[in-house]
Formats: C-alpha cells, structure tokens, sequence
C-alpha cells in the first residue's frame, strides 16, 4: 500500500491556499493548467501563466523518468543487500577463517581475518549506495538548476516590464524527486496595499504642516470640487492658560 501511494501516477490538485502564496501541482506527463487562480488574476496574466506553466512542465518532464527510476530504485536495495551478503561469505572461505561451535573465531589470526572481511564487506556496501545514489542525485539536481534558472529570468524579465518599485509574485518550483512524482509549483502573493479613505488631493490642515510651508488657505471650495480641509474646522493645538483647571 504505501508503494502503490508512492508510485502512484500524478493527478492535478487544484490550488492550495497558503498564508502567502498559491501552490500548484502539475504532473510531468499531462497537459499544463491555463487557468490561472483567483488569486493571481491581478498579477499573472493568462497568456502568461499558460506559457510559463506549460514551459515548467515541459522542463522538469525531461528529468522524471518513473520506470526507470522504479527500476533503478528496486536493483539498488537488492545489491546493497544481497552483494554484500555474498561478498562477505566468499571472503570468509577465502581466508579459511575457523569458527567453533558458538561462532567465534578459533585464535588471533582468525580474528584478523574476520575483521578484515567485515570491513571489505563495509566498503562494498558504501561503494554500491554511492553507485546508486550519485548519479540519480546529480540528474535530479541538473534539473532542479535549469528550473531555476529559467525562473530566475522570468523574474528579471518581470522587473523590467513592471520597474522595480512594483511588488511582483515569486515563482518557485520543486522538481519530481524518485519518491515525488509532481511537480509542486509555488507563487507568492503580493502584499496590497492597505486601503485608506483620504483623497491623495486634499489640503492637510494647519496644525500638520508649518505655516511657512503651506500657502494661504480660502474660504473657498478647489475648483476640483473637494472643499478644503481649513473649511472644515481644525483642531486647537493650543490652548489659553485661563482655560486650565
């Protein structure tokens, strides 16, 4: 059961909501979801995300083999048993080492014996682990670094088109590992700016701003059509010493 869970093939999951981002996952060997999320409808166009999302798909697909990688899997828990089990047993008769009836060697110089093909046993268990993982390791990194590397230019591509004073969505990505057959794709929501009631046009009153710097104010409403903030009534700063308690 938790075999056929980990080697399950890959279904669309629709978008989760995080506390600061949409995650997305994509499977390697089907069509790329164009609909872009709710939630970045103001910051990804669809034109956009149908080509980045299909170009995300497209990429890490080439390093997500799932037989080959099943296979590759099954035959290296079988050699790092199995070898060294025979390794260890062809060396133990190649030395003639003697046991008595408990299994403990006889003298010495079968205890060195024995050391010594426990440890040539130790190094082939190494070397195979490292013949198996190696190699898998540095394709799946290979792949991880060309993802990266095509969203790193999406986003100095988005810096260009947008300036740089604008908050822009972050792109992530997670290639399939041998134990993850998705692609679990990640983008940050920008932060909106917190709504706010005063009109970018409008006078501050007097006590906000030195009177050197503020021209004479009127009685008069702008010609825009917002009354002046001076019309309005202001709040003494100041008061008379007779008026305290």
């Amino acid at each position: 059961m938790i075999f056929g869970n980990m080697f399950a093939k890959p279904t669309y999951y629709r978008p989760q909501r995080t506390t600061d981002s949409i995650v997305v996952y994509l499977a390697p060997m089907q069509p790329a979801p164009t609909t872009v999320p709710y939630e970045l409808q103001g910051h990804v166009s669809p034109d956009t995300w149908a080509v980045r999302v299909t170009a995300i798909t497209r990429v890490a697909s080439q390093y997500n083999k799932p037989k080959f990688e099943r296979a590759w899997t099954l035959l290296a828990m079988l050699s790092t048993v199995i070898v060294p089990i025979i390794i260890y047993h062809v060396l133990i008769d190649r030395f003639r080492v003697q046991f008595d009836r408990f299994g403990f060697v006889e003298n010495n110089h079968d205890a060195d014996r024995f050391i010594e093909a426990r440890w040539i046993t130790f190094g082939v268990f190494v070397g195979l682990m490292l013949l198996f993982i190696l190699p898998i390791s540095i394709w799946k990194f290979i792949g991880q670094r060309r993802v990266n590397k095509m969203l790193a230019g999406w986003a100095k591509e988005d810096r260009v088109l947008r300036g740089t004073n604008n908050q822009l969505p972050t792109w992530k990505v997670k290639t399939p590992g041998v134990f993850r057959p998705t692609i679990q794709l990640s983008v940050t929501i920008p932060a909106s700016h917190t709504p706010t009631s005063f009109h970018p046009d409008a006078y501050l009153p007097p006590y906000l701003s030195s009177a050197s710097d503020m021209p004479a104010f009127s009685k008069a409403a702008d010609p825009a059509g917002f009354p002046r903030m001076s019309t309005v009534g202001t709040f003494p700063v100041t008061f008379d010493e007779k008026s305290k308690v």
